[in-house]
């Protein structure tokens, strides 16, 4: 397997882990059809923990942190961001 398949898989896996556990949280004790639009807002909420962990990452001093790790960073969350719209729609 290619490193950016393996780079897709992971990204894949942890969109939706992120997606499930804030699921689990914030449909609790929800109807049906209320856990179909939560489910939607959950995926809204995952999206902004990923854009939070790109501009953290973007924004970090290269003093600081080697840059080829930022880098494989904001491209990882990069990738678990177009899953997360792939599982939007």
């Amino acid at each position: 397997m290619s490193n950016e398949n393996q780079v897709t898989n992971v990204a894949k896996e942890k969109a939706i882990e992120l997606v499930d556990k804030i699921f689990s949280i914030i449909c609790e004790g929800a109807s049906l059809s209320d856990k179909r639009i939560l489910y939607a807002k959950a995926i809204e909420c995952a999206g902004k923990f990923v854009d939070a962990m790109i501009q953290e990452y973007t924004s970090m001093n290269g003093e600081l942190i080697n840059a080829l790790y930022r880098n494989e960073k904001v491209v990882f969350w990069q990738a678990v961001r177009v899953e997360l719209y792939f599982i939007l729609y």
